[in-house]
């Protein structure tokens, strides 16, 4: 399946690894429908790099069964892609902000 092209009215909507790993982990729930629309045009799934990677290790891991259906999701999928947070000092630890 090609790219189809993405409605410029469709809601922007962040996806985290969990959703990405679980979506393309299962063909029913949320997370696939989640996937689903973002295939079809009618939202604008929005990620960071650091998110991809994480759900590409973590299927490698977890879930390598996945790995063929995760990189057709890749494929198909117009990502809104931002670059990683930059980290930030809060007290003595360090945290994404």
């Amino acid at each position: 399946m090609a790219t189809l092209p993405v409605d410029p009215t469709a809601p922007r909507v962040f996806l985290d690894a969990s959703v990405i790993i679980a979506g393309v982990g299962s063909r029913v729930g949320a997370s696939h429908a989640v996937l689903a629309l973002a295939e079809l045009g009618l939202l604008r799934p929005v990620v960071c790099p650091y998110v991809l990677d994480e759900a590409a290790r973590n299927i490698q891991r977890k879930t390598p069964e996945a790995g063929p259906r995760y990189r057709e999701v890749q494929a198909n999928i117009a990502w809104e892609l931002h670059p990683d947070p930059t980290p930030i000092r809060h007290g003595s630890r360090f945290r994404h902000g």
